[in-house]
């Protein structure tokens, strides 16, 4: 969906937002069965008082807050320790002590995780207000506001600036789920956590990269420094595209009451649940596969091409911006994985770049190899040791030429159009390894750094539905391409 037809869509369903809100309104009703047990409003005698002084201005923390205020089912998330570190509770995974079928999964599941989501959508405005100042308090409605303020949107940025307005106690643009929706992308693609996020200046991103630093020289004792002037090159590029993901979901009206009636203990999120998430894993797929091997410049390209398939609405990935014969290299069949990652790293050291802030991004079929070749260095002597044998040696990192840990983490793929994919290089079919600057790199967004959700009311569309479209729009940003590089190496699978 390109932002014209985002936008346009969007112009039809203000027009429908206020016979949408009624009927929202009506079927917001709680039943008889309802089994969830509400708090006052008024907060009298409210335990968590003393407690939101003590958040400050973390969202999740606020959330968190107000669901334990809002329902006794979520009771115990305005607990001391995890208002003090929310992410920490939600990032937590079942350690050794576990069952083993637990070992590694998130103790806060997807399942849970998408009751919180769904329990924070059906909260009333007066009662988001009270405790998300969503005006002042929510950098993501300042972001989006202050870009339609600004034209980013075109003649449609008054649209988005009424999608915002709180005034009314209903905006369409849910920016106070942009903190917990965050999480549950992240569990699809932790790695987007380690690039920074910059406001664009365009759907071109434009910035500077100095291209040289300029020389010192050596001068006479006279202290003569005519003509020893040598200032850094600087040129001025653009980003490839500022892209719009969305992923569109909808919810029957009648399957939520008939879920709410049947006495059923488990909050509705679509006809085969975990919906918001769902669309949160989508747009994590989407984008990192964007910033891998996304092709915007080069028309008429395939999966198959080292370009990457050609995406008029996307913008320019690693795969593409790196494939140069300065920045990229071949694996041969003598070559050692490990051989090739430190020469990468030293290649990358001596062009400048910072050593301390690598990141290496393979599949998992490559990291299956490079575990291979590292149990040439393991020995076991006398006996097993306690913890057992791990066969992931790669586990936390490996120590190259830069003599610091170098971590590397796998990108997964259900589809050669997903993650790093494959491509045709030379008759061969490989794959990339990307051996990163992380610093050197960029996402710049358009109104907010995490993905939001536009909320549309019941019966705007002449549908009874609720109807969600979690949108991010971002695009990557290579300031110094010199200082990566990317390894072409056998494709294979597991």
């Amino acid at each position: 969906m390109t932002p014209e037809i985002f936008l346009k869509e969007a112009k039809t369903l203000i027009n429908r937002l206020e016979a949408g809100e009624a009927a929202k309104t009506a079927a917001s009703m709680p039943t008889d069965n309802a089994t969830t047990e509400t708090v006052s409003k008024s907060y009298a005698n409210d335990p968590f008082e003393a407690k939101q002084g003590k958040i400050g201005d973390n969202q999740l923390s606020k959330q968190f807050l107000a669901l334990a205020r809002k329902s006794k089912q979520f009771y115990f998330l305005g607990e001391d320790d995890i208002l003090e570190n929310p992410r920490g509770y939600l990032r937590a995974k079942h350690g050794p002590d576990a069952e083993d079928w637990q070992q590694g999964r998130y103790k806060v599941s997807d399942t849970d995780l998408e009751t919180i989501i769904w329990a924070l959508l059906d909260m009333n405005s007066d009662e988001r207000k009270s405790v998300l100042d969503l005006e002042n308090g929510s950098y993501a409605a300042q972001g989006l506001s202050l870009a339609a303020r600004s034209g980013a949107f075109g003649d449609d940025s008054r649209l988005i600036q009424r999608a915002l307005d709180v005034s009314s106690g209903a905006p369409l643009i849910r920016t106070d789920l942009d903190p917990i929706l965050y999480e549950a992308f992240l569990r699809e693609f932790p790695v987007i956590d380690e690039i920074r996020k910059i406001p664009a200046n365009g759907i071109l991103h434009t910035y500077n990269q100095r291209t040289s630093p300029g020389t010192a020289s050596t001068i006479s004792d006279l202290g003569d420094m005519s003509g020893q002037f040598s200032n850094s090159s600087i040129s001025q590029l653009q980003s490839s595209h500022i892209a719009t993901v969305v992923a569109p979901r909808a919810i029957g009206l009648k399957f939520q009451y008939a879920v709410q009636q049947s006495g059923m203990n488990y909050n509705v999120a679509g006809d085969e649940n975990l919906e918001i998430v769902g669309a949160m894993i989508a747009i994590a797929k989407k984008v990192q596969s964007l910033i891998l091997q996304g092709n915007y410049s080069v028309a008429s390209k395939t999966v198959n091409d080292e370009e990457g398939a050609t995406d008029a609405n996307g913008f320019d990935g690693i795969r593409a911006i790196l494939k140069g014969g300065s920045t990229s290299m071949t694996k041969s069949s003598t070559d050692a994985y490990v051989d090739m990652i430190n020469k990468a790293v030293g290649q990358i050291i001596n062009a400048g770049g910072n050593s301390r802030s690598l990141l290496v991004l393979c599949s998992l079929f490559t990291r299956f190899q490079i575990n291979l070749e590292l149990q040439n260095y393991l020995r076991v002597i006398n006996q097993v040791p306690a913890g057992g044998i791990s066969t992931n040696l790669s586990a936390n990192g490996l120590v190259t030429l830069a003599d610091w840990m170098t971590r590397l983490v796998n990108v997964p793929a259900d589809a050669q159009a997903n993650g790093l994919g494959f491509y045709t290089f030379n008759s061969a079919t490989v794959e990339d390894i990307d051996v990163l600057d992380i610093s050197t790199w960029a996402l710049a967004y358009l109104g907010s750094a995490t993905p939001s959700i536009l909320e549309l009311p019941i019966g705007f569309n002449n549908q009874l539905s609720r109807v969600y479209y979690p949108f991010w729009m971002v695009g990557l940003v290579p300031f110094i391409p010199s200082f990566n590089r990317k390894i072409r190496v056998p494709n294979g699978s597991l």
